[in-house]
């Protein structure tokens, strides 16, 4: 039940998260957007860290891949969808572009890792993508060639940064961890911000409710989220996840953004239902043999 409650608030703030930024952008330009969010998610959990002071044996090699995981997992990502949103694309097109994740995941782990992912879980992962394509297609514009690049960039940071936490960095501090990715993504957004053309902050109450809640509801919370549940779960199982956030920001933006939703999305939904279903199941299975196994 405490897994299904944390991938319930995952979903529902990743979700957000793709709303609430379109709703801050037309008040600043993206880059400046990510280095301010990341700047105060920094200094959050770095004072959250000098409070508490844990007790950590952490070597150079933990902190070199948990700043590479940063980069990927928090940089690559949110600069990819911040600079999609900026170029046009809607919250729902861009969460659909992220929601190949999956599917990209379980590739990189198994060339990687060798890690196994079934056939029945190969095809519940195809059929929640094509839910995917079905509740986001219904509802799309003509897209911003360049928007598609940088979201399939966001797409690209997030499946090799979950696949690189899983592996190198799934025992990772929550608290110092977050500390030194939200520094590491801000580092990347910082090395990105003289070569963006535009820049300007409008310090208006939309604008300011969009970056608390990106910084401290999505990269403190939907983040610390992931993090728990890629240190508990198999990443196919946590990937399908992913399947689930456009649904969310689909909901979400017809709520805050207004819009309607077709009756062929309604069917798009039941496929993704079906699809974490099969994912979740098999993988149950495998777990349950495997410790039958070892018996």
């Amino acid at each position: 039940m405490k897994w299904l409650i944390a991938s319930f608030l995952f979903i529902f703030l990743y979700g957000s998260g793709f709303v609430a930024t379109q709703y801050g952008l037309p008040f600043v330009d993206p880059v400046s957007f990510l280095v301010l969010r990341f700047a105060i998610t920094a200094s959050i959990l770095g004072i959250v860290y000098l409070i508490v002071k844990p007790k950590l044996t952490v070597t150079r090699s933990d902190l070199i891949h948990t700043f590479i995981a940063g980069m990927l997992i928090l940089g690559l990502f949110s600069l990819g969808v911040f600079l999609a949103i900026d170029y046009g694309l809607s919250a729902s097109t861009t969460a659909l572009i992220i929601s190949f994740q999956p599917l990209l995941a379980s590739v990189l782990a198994q060339i990687f890792f060798k890690v196994k992912v079934s056939v029945a879980q190969w095809i519940g992962l195809i059929i929640g993508l094509l839910g995917v394509l079905l509740i986001v297609f219904w509802g799309l514009k003509t897209p911003n060639v360049i928007g598609l690049l940088m979201a399939g960039l966001g797409l690209l940071g997030m499946a090799c940064g979950s696949v690189y936490q899983k592996h190198y960095c799934a025992d990772m501090h929550l608290v110092f961890g977050g500390f030194l990715q939200s520094c590491a993504a801000c580092l990347l957004c910082l090395l990105v911000w003289p070569f963006y053309s535009e820049h300007f902050v409008m310090w208006t109450p939309e604008f300011i409710f969009s970056l608390l809640w990106m910084a401290i509801g999505v990269s403190i919370g939907g983040v610390t989220l992931l993090y728990v549940l890629i240190r508990q779960l198999s990443i196919s199982k946590v990937s399908t996840l992913f399947y689930l956030i456009p649904i969310a920001a689909l909901v979400l933006s017809l709520i805050f953004l207004e819009g309607h939703i077709y009756k062929v999305q309604a069917i798009g939904i039941v496929l993704v239902s079906v699809s974490i279903f099969l994912v979740a199941h098999f993988d149950q299975r495998a777990v349950i043999a495997s410790a039958q196994g070892a018996k």
